[in-house]
């Protein structure tokens, strides 16, 4: 969870920077390069007439987004606007490629809004500016304790007064451990990023207000595309639907 968003650097890349680090949209035309320049990371558009450079943009990339277990996407920082570039590294494949998304003719080059929803989901709480899609004067360096656990003020108070809780015998009601909650509850705190679908926030509501322990419900609530003849399928973050379609999770759940 930590390493899910942070500054670009050398270290946070899981990426292969060889001869092989470039992308060809083969529908709109474009080549992308990524490169370093000393300690910044950039992205390279261009446009090629045989083996002529008649177009080129360069961006620099403020942050990579993913563990790099399975990916490193990358976003630029214009101002304090958040946006996508067209560039993703597969880690599990060894190959550069357009995101999800960009494909197929539909690559929105370096257009696609950073917006509330997508940044809370790949990180810690951000503060975005009032009124704005995707313009943020604060952007934290990967998801916290908090997302899982709950605020933790109250939870450092209470340890700082002396009260400490031997919690192989009882539950800290200071913190949220999601192991003590009721599955429903437990599903909820992963549903509130690892599930793919439309989130309607209910009336009132934002995306800051859902707190572990609570039910995703009271905030918002997810509708899941279903397909007709693939009705077992589910679209890449739907985590939570795979794991109770499962045999452990069904058996475990009808033990309980």
């Amino acid at each position: 969870m930590g390493k899910s968003f942070e500054h670009a650097s050398h270290a946070k890349s899981s990426a292969k920077f060889d001869e092989h680090a470039l992308i060809h949209d083969r529908f709109r035309d474009f080549y992308y390069h990524p490169s370093w320049k000393n300690d910044s990371l950039y992205l390279k558009e261009f446009r090629l007439a045989g083996r002529d450079t008649v177009y080129q943009r360069e961006e620099k990339i403020s942050y990579i987004v993913g563990s790099g277990q399975h990916t490193n996407s990358h976003i630029m920082n214009v101002n304090g606007y958040a946006y996508q570039v067209p560039a993703t590294y597969y880690t599990q494949k060894g190959t550069w490629d357009l995101p999800p998304g960009f494909e197929n003719g539909y690559n929105s080059r370096f257009n696609r809004k950073i917006e509330l929803e997508c940044m809370s989901c790949h990180n810690a709480y951000p503060g975005i500016v009032p009124g704005s899609e995707n313009k943020y004067d604060f952007i934290p360096n990967g998801i916290d304790c908090e997302r899982c656990h709950g605020p933790g003020s109250e939870h450092v108070r209470q340890k700082q007064l002396g009260n400490i809780i031997d919690t192989s015998k009882a539950i800290d009601y200071s913190i949220v451990n999601p192991a003590k909650l009721p599955v429903a509850l437990q599903l909820d705190i992963c549903q509130r990023c690892h599930i793919q679908g439309n989130a309607v926030l209910n009336e009132g509501k934002t995306f800051f207000d859902f707190r572990p322990a609570m039910h995703l419900s009271d905030v918002m609530n997810v509708f899941m595309p279903v397909f007709k003849g693939d009705e077992d399928s589910h679209i890449m973050a739907s985590h939570a639907e795979r794991l109770k379609m499962s045999k452990c999770f069904i058996n475990t759940v009808a033990r309980a």
